[in-house]
């Protein structure tokens, strides 16, 4: 364990803040510094990969699965300013709104959700509906390690069933689409390599 930051944690939060000091407000900046401080103060001595730290810090700070719409107003502002971050070390500008599909998954099922996103491209189909899939099977995901699933095999219906229960407040065409994703993640030949 050491007293120090990742050195690209570091430098993307120099960045982001520079670029906040350009062009926010006095009180904006005054609010995202605050939340980027309390990051570098979270990150010291910790080994874990930034995408880890990020989604754990991004939790702690707005009481929200990583990257998703935080529960309200002020929590969302906490939590764009880790996704400005997460911008900036894509090497892009940071967004002035976030439609709160990005997602960074960290789990265990996390090699055969990178190897079902190389499938569906060599099989043609389209980015966009690739990352649609992929942001509805992390949530998935995400849930069934609270459950302590960590193995594709042990996914049963009644985890699928639980988990399209949990979205009661979501349209049955958009409860449709994440039982689409989960099947289509479940049984293609990813799942369970």
């Amino acid at each position: 364990m050491t007293d120090s930051i990742n050195a690209t944690l570091k430098s993307a939060v120099e960045k982001l803040k520079s670029y906040i000091s350009a062009n926010s407000g006095k009180k904006s900046q005054t609010d995202y510094f605050r939340i980027l401080d309390g990051l570098e103060q979270y990150a010291i001595g910790d080994e874990r990969a930034v995408e880890e730290i990020l989604s754990a810090y991004y939790q702690e700070i707005t009481g929200a699965i990583p990257f998703q719409c935080a529960p309200n107003h002020w929590n969302t502002v906490k939590g764009r300013a880790i996704l400005m971050l997460l911008d900036v070390l894509d090497c892009s500008e940071p967004k002035r709104i976030y439609f709160y599909n990005k997602r960074i998954y960290t789990g265990s099922f996390l090699p055969q959700l990178v190897s079902y996103e190389e499938w569906q491209r060599e099989i043609g189909i389209c980015k966009s509906t690739i990352l649609n899939k992929v942001s509805r099977i992390c949530g998935f995901l995400a849930f069934l390690e609270t459950k302590d699933v960590v193995q594709a095999e042990q996914v049963s219906v009644e985890h699928v069933l639980s988990y399209l229960h949990s979205k009661e407040s979501a349209s049955s065409h958009y409860k449709r689409s994440i039982s689409y994703a989960i099947k289509s993640f479940l049984t293609s030949p990813c799942s369970s390599s």
